[in-house]
């Protein structure tokens, strides 16, 4: 079954900006502000080692365990920067940047990212977190309705840039599953401007988990590419799969938190610091979408 969805981007000159994106330098000593763009495991400069325990503490502080259980970092959660994702902001201590085809598996306040059957990292939430709320979509398809769903596949282009953008616009366009009480999201995401990069890229986003949130290994892609997004069921869990067709380079992450009943599905432009047209991009078109369920077609309204 296919469907249709324009997102034209209009009359936005009223549409305030809500929050500055800093990224400032973290510190090369145990007690830190905490990584600019989230936690990273083997990438960037800012990594962590696999093995790693990460344990948000009650009265607001994190620390990273290494393997050894020695201690690799320190930070006070209020001190860390704030990150864009595409359902709210957090704080960069509970972004968690994963490796493509990472698996995620909720066990209360224990979460376990896998990669190849190993555990590369654990979290650990002493302290559950109230995920500030923002509502920063600015247009959407929706059905909050969907009984039984075990496949969710789109497609769309990459649209022109913003055209005048802020430094700190951030800018995202995703197809999404959730549960229909809304407590978390799965989406395969094209993001503009995300962690200052001032481009396009494709990235796969879960969360919240006790108040984190967790993307895949970022894509390069810009304006005119073609892009899939496939969310799917199966043994493992909920497939997350980002793909840019033009290229044929994709990112993805696996989680076993959600089932396959009583969902709610979108597609959605959402931004931030937007203060007028310049800082949204061009129009853009989810085509070829399908709904299925134990490979039968459904019928989306």
């Amino acid at each position: 079954m296919k469907r249709f969805l324009t997102l034209a981007v209009v009359a936005l000159l009223s549409i305030v900006s809500v929050l500055s994106f800093t990224s400032p330098a973290v510190a090369q000593d145990k007690d830190s502000k905490g990584p600019p763009s989230g936690f990273s495991v083997d990438q960037g400069d800012h990594k962590i080692p696999r093995g790693s325990t990460i344990r948000h503490l009650k009265g607001g502080m994190t620390e990273v365990q290494g393997p050894d259980n020695s201690l690799v970092l320190r930070t006070k959660d209020s001190d860390s920067s704030m990150v864009h994702t595409p359902s709210g902001t957090v704080r960069s201590t509970h972004i968690f940047n994963l490796p493509s085809g990472s698996e995620i598996e909720n066990k209360g306040n224990e979460t376990d990212v896998y990669q190849d059957g190993a555990v590369m990292l654990k979290i650990i939430d002493a302290d559950q977190i109230t995920v500030p709320q923002y509502s920063g979509w600015i247009e959407q398809s929706c059905n909050w309705s969907v009984p039984n769903l075990d496949y969710f596949g789109a497609n769309w282009a990459v649209p022109s840039n913003p055209p005048s953008p802020g430094a700190d616009t951030v800018d995202f366009l995703f197809s999404a599953i959730e549960p229909n009480n809304g407590s978390q999201i799965m989406q395969p995401v094209l993001e503009w401007n995300q962690s200052g990069s001032q481009g396009w890229t494709l990235r796969s986003w879960y969360g919240p988990v006790n108040g984190n949130y967790y993307c895949s290994t970022p894509v390069a892609t810009k304006a005119g590419n073609s892009i899939s997004g496939v969310l799917s069921y199966s043994r493992s869990g909920w497939n997350i799969v980002t793909r840019n067709v033009t290229t044929n380079k994709s990112t993805s992450i696996i989680t076993k938190s959600l089932g396959t009943s009583n969902l709610a599905v979108f597609c959605a432009l959402e931004g931030y610091n937007i203060n007028g047209n310049k800082d949204v991009p061009g129009d853009t078109t989810f085509n070829d979408m399908s709904f299925k369920y134990n490979n039968r077609n459904l019928n989306m309204t």
